[in-house]
């Protein structure tokens, strides 16, 4: 409910006067000046070129407390009143303060979780790498001792055939005719 809803005309500004009550121009004088100090501190703590969002939006939220305190200390009439909101805000801050420091605890976890992964993951590609390079050096040397073995084979099988010939040759060197035909072509060259 608002004070208009019970009747009462609380104005903070009159209708017909265009000035600003003192207090506000005070306050807003206050704001700025507090606000830029804030800005500067933040700008002054940081690694050039990076900025720190949660230090600056804390070092603002504090000075908007500064200026409802000096605003409760301008009313004291509604002092107990503002103080009570005031201190319910707080409350309420304290309690988001502590679980964003909760919360920083838990991204900096994940954070650590996150690196042992990686190095974890490098860790098996690196592992994977090696094995599959090891089972091709495996595979190339089966496929050699393969190769190698058809070639044997090759070779036997060569040795075999020129064993044949070399025996079907003997055999004829034994045969009646062979000792005349080779007696004829010996002594053929001999004449020449």
């Amino acid at each position: 409910m608002l004070a208009t809803d019970f009747g009462i005309g609380a104005q903070v500004y009159p209708k017909n006067n265009n000035r600003r009550p003192k207090l506000l121009e005070q306050l807003q004088d206050m704001l700025a000046h507090k606000t830029c100090a804030a800005e500067m501190i933040v700008d002054a703590n940081l690694v050039p070129g990076q900025r720190n969002p949660d230090a600056a939006v804390c070092l603002k939220l504090d000075v908007y407390r500064e200026i409802f305190e000096a605003f409760i200390d301008g009313f004291a009439a509604y002092r107990s009143l503002l103080t009570q909101v005031k201190d319910a805000y707080d409350t309420a801050l304290q309690q988001g303060l502590q679980c964003a420091l909760e919360n920083m605890d838990l991204r900096s976890e994940l954070a650590a979780a996150a690196n042992v992964q990686a190095q974890a993951v490098s860790l098996a590609r690196s592992e994977s790498a090696a094995e599959a390079a090891a089972s091709k050096l495996h595979l190339q040397t089966k496929s050699n001792a393969e190769l190698a073995k058809a070639e044997v084979a090759h070779l036997k099988e060569l040795e075999q055939h020129l064993q044949q010939a070399l025996h079907t040759e003997a055999e004829w060197w034994t045969k009646p005719t062979a000792s005349f035909v080779g007696a004829t072509l010996v002594g053929s060259q001999q004449k020449d």
